[in-house]
């Protein structure tokens, strides 16, 4: 079962439009978009989310900048959110 705090993640990748490897996003610029919800949180926390919703293959690794690794959401997790939010994206 996903979490709260994980179906957030994916919403805003979602809601930013971050579904290809090109607009993939860093764990920081996820933390500042996130800043502004109620589901803010650290980076290790992020992290270890991020890492979840990696491997259950709701998320795949997007093109890096420099040593930056980069995020964006998979059609798995486009899926799943659909089917949570009954096809309804909000923050």
């Amino acid at each position: 079962m996903m979490s709260i705090k994980e179906a957030s993640i994916l919403n805003m990748l979602l809601k930013k439009d971050r579904t290809t490897p090109v607009k993939a996003i860093s764990i920081l610029g996820l933390m500042t978009l996130l800043k502004d919800t109620s589901y803010k949180m650290s980076e290790s926390t992020l992290r270890k989310y991020v890492n979840g919703l990696l491997k259950n293959g709701y998320l795949e690794c997007g093109l890096k900048k420099e040593q930056e690794k980069r995020y964006y959401i998979s059609e798995q997790g486009i899926k799943i959110m659909s089917e949570i939010t009954g096809g309804e994206m909000n923050e």
